[in-house]
């Protein structure tokens, strides 16, 4: 018979200690279970063996293990880890167990044995994702993997370029890479793994992203660290992560709202381009903002020249129109991996988009399928509450006209004139 004690903490939390063999208070091991009942709950709970470390960092130190320091190891309640609740009654959700129920024993047994400290990491350890989760886990290619490298990515940015930040910033990213860590950990439960998709760890991602950005007020680093992380992330992140990298986006322009920075200061500039709607774009509009942002910049030589872009979907005018908003930095200022980067004048490389469409871009290729431009706008500041530019392409010919094949000839338009430039 395990002996079970609980004793009261802040916010009145107890957590369970043992002397078992199950989850030794000095040697553990971390990640053993059992299904208790406390005398707060009117039903059986799974209880983890974790160390102490991880339960304080991890409920922000309002649970702790009996005569914490000294006790390293305890059990940790699931209806605290999963839904800080300690005072019941009622146990909910997954939390609830039988211990007459040999059945998810057995369906426990046959996961994917994890070294012990998969259960307890310290949230700065960035092989967590591949020696824990991916391996408990295989999601290759799948919308969990997007959801999760985003994660990553920040672990990543932390252990290695911290140095580049401020250290209000590098005190920041520490705290959203053990967030968004530690969010992910309850997932290697073993009662958590009886009910997990590939999908459920997309949502739960996806949900602790917001809640790490909201706890963790991005919008109180400098505006120097809040584009360095971004830019950062973002250009390491490829096509297929637009999901992630939306909500990213999100916080990033919630708090540029409130920025003073303006495009005359070089730092940031922001051009909205519209395009001809096809029906096909409100399948995944946020991927075809990012697409059309991206043959944008392939048509303006970005990449080489040193400058950074971000597109996102805008709400159009009319039902015609699609229109996204293309941000646009310098890698010499905010990539932190970048090596060496020219500086740039932003306020040129608008108005070279601007010339470029009044004059000759009046089609895409995205995605092998051609959009037709219809105009852009240059504007004062990522808020756009003026523009200092605006441009149209001119009426013909477009991508239904003779912008591309016809009859085995190669054609591109130029204004009113059109040059025949080989032939197949």
């Amino acid at each position: 018979m395990v002996s079970l004690k609980t004793f009261l903490l802040l916010a009145l939390c107890g957590v369970i200690t043992t002397v078992s063999a199950r989850c030794h208070p000095y040697f553990g091991p971390a990640g053993g279970t059992k299904c208790v009942q406390l005398p707060e709950y009117n039903g059986y709970q799974y209880a983890t063996c974790l160390t102490d470390s991880y339960i304080q960092e991890k409920s922000k130190n309002k649970h702790a293990c009996e005569d914490s320091p000294i006790t390293e190891y305890c059990y940790y309640q699931c209806m605290y880890e999963v839904y800080d609740e300690c005072d019941g009654p009622s146990v909910r959700g997954l939390c609830s167990c039988d211990p007459n129920d040999a059945s998810k024993s057995l369906a426990s047994a046959s996961l994917v044995p994890l070294l012990e400290w998969c259960f307890s990491p310290e949230g700065n350890t960035c092989s967590w994702y591949k020696d824990c989760l991916q391996k408990r886990y295989p999601y290759p290619g799948s919308s969990a993997e997007h959801a999760v490298t985003l994660a990553k990515k920040f672990c990543n940015l932390f252990n290695d370029q911290k140095a580049l930040l401020s250290t209000t910033g590098q005190n920041w990213v520490g705290a959203v890479s053990k967030c968004l860590q530690f969010s992910l950990v309850p997932i290697l439960r073993p009662w958590e793994s009886l009910d997990i998709t590939c999908k459920s760890i997309k949502s739960l991602a996806f949900a602790s992203q917001s809640e790490c950005f909201a706890g963790l007020s991005y919008c109180t680093l400098s505006f120097r660290d809040q584009m360095k992380i971004f830019w950062t992330i973002k250009n390491e992140l490829t096509d297929t992560f637009v999901d992630a990298m939306k909500g990213f986006w999100e916080v990033v322009f919630g708090c540029l709202k409130h920025s003073t920075e303006h495009v005359t200061d070089n730092k940031l500039a922001l051009a909205k381009v519209v395009v001809k709607k096809q029906a096909s774009m409100e399948r995944s509009p946020d991927v075809l903002a990012r697409q059309v942002a991206d043959a944008v910049a392939l048509k303006q030589k970005w990449a080489t020249e040193g400058l950074l872009w971000y597109g996102f979907r805008e709400k159009a005018e009319t039902d015609s129109e699609f229109n996204v908003n293309i941000v646009l930095s310098q890698k010499s200022y905010f990539d932190l991996n970048a090596i060496y980067a020219p500086s740039l004048n932003l306020t040129k490389s608008v108005t070279s988009l601007g010339q470029t469409i009044n004059s000759s871009l009046t089609c895409l290729q995205v995605n092998a399928v051609h959009v037709d431009v219809i105009s852009m706008a240059a504007c004062e500041n990522v808020i756009c509450e003026s523009t200092f530019l605006e441009a149209t392409t001119p009426p013909h010919p477009k991508c239904t006209g003779s912008s591309f094949q016809l009859s085995g000839l190669l054609v591109i338009s130029v204004g009113m004139f059109r040059l025949i430039l080989f032939q197949y």
